[in-house]
């Protein structure tokens, strides 16, 4: 009896672990297509403080990371993170910012350029991306398309 009420309890805390495990990616991945309430998710999950910056067109959610690095995240009227961009001394996790599907997309895409200076650029009807960087420096955007307001232009990323 004692040995059956072992198993079904190691039973039962490998099946809270792996629906713990299914679930958490869903949860702590990315803001870029997602709603606004993800950049707190962002937030805790890369550890930085968030000032948020109303705007006419859209609201930028700013995250200071620890390393100086800044991530700016933007909000339509939608509710919806249409375009992240990133400044700093060391690159952000882009898969907490992009998302895992956002991500593969950019990792598995041909470059539209490609430089020197370790720049990356693609561009889809699904997702833009420019990345650069160099010693203590990278700078980059992402958006998508489809999510961004029609009177933002890409130079308003930044």
């Amino acid at each position: 009896m004692e040995r059956r009420g072992r198993e079904d309890r190691r039973q039962g805390a490998v099946t809270a672990l792996l629906l713990a495990l299914a679930l958490s990616p869903a949860l702590a991945l990315g803001a870029l297509g997602r709603q606004a309430e993800s950049t707190d998710v962002d937030q805790k999950m890369l550890q930085a403080r968030k000032a948020i910056r109303p705007g006419t067109e859209f609201t930028v959610h700013e995250l200071t990371l620890p390393s100086g690095t800044v991530v700016r995240e933007f909000v339509g009227p939608d509710g919806r993170v249409f375009a992240v961009a990133w400044r700093g001394p060391t690159l952000p996790a882009l898969k907490q910012i992009f998302g895992d599907d956002n991500l593969q997309r950019f990792l598995s895409s041909p470059p539209e350029q490609r430089s020197p200076r370790k720049s990356r650029t693609v561009r889809s009807q699904d997702l833009v991306v420019h990345s650069t960087g160099s010693a203590r420096f990278f700078t980059g955007f992402a958006y998508i398309p489809l999510l961004m307001p029609r009177s933002v232009r890409e130079e308003d990323i930044r």
